[in-house]
């Protein structure tokens, strides 16, 4: 019997069947704006009709910082990133990434948090397949 691991936040992402992630979204019938996490209000137009859209895997290094102070998930030193998906900005750590440069192509995978029992999303070295 495997053990039961749960998203550090339900509502947040799904990790399709290759390991990639895809963001949950909510996108603005009236002007397309999209917004994550997912919002019910338009704040560009003042529209009330979003509805729910997937954004990702793929990203673009926007910036990152090289972390110093350890967290209950990370010991330092380890990089977090601001990356663009689809335009918008997300933040997660940058895992397997030696030297990051800004606009560097980049996905979204899952991560186990913790003990294992968590799951997350970071950024990972874009690969094609």
């Amino acid at each position: 019997m495997s053990a039961h691991i749960e998203h550090f936040r339900e509502d947040l992402f799904r990790v399709a069947a290759d390991g990639r992630v895809r963001l949950l979204a909510s996108r603005c019938a009236d002007c397309g704006q999209v917004y994550f996490p997912r919002a019910t209000i338009c704040v560009a137009c003042g529209g009330s009709d979003l509805a729910d859209t997937e954004i990702g895997p793929d990203a673009e290094l926007f910036s990152f910082s090289r972390v110093h102070m350890p967290t209950l998930n990370f010991k330092p030193p380890y990089l977090a990133g601001l990356g663009l998906v689809e335009g918008l900005r997300v933040f997660a750590p940058v895992i397997d990434v030696d030297q990051p440069a800004v606009g560097m192509k980049l996905e979204l995978r899952a991560l186990a948090l913790g003990d294992g029992s968590r799951l997350g999303y970071a950024f990972y070295p874009w690969r094609t397949a």
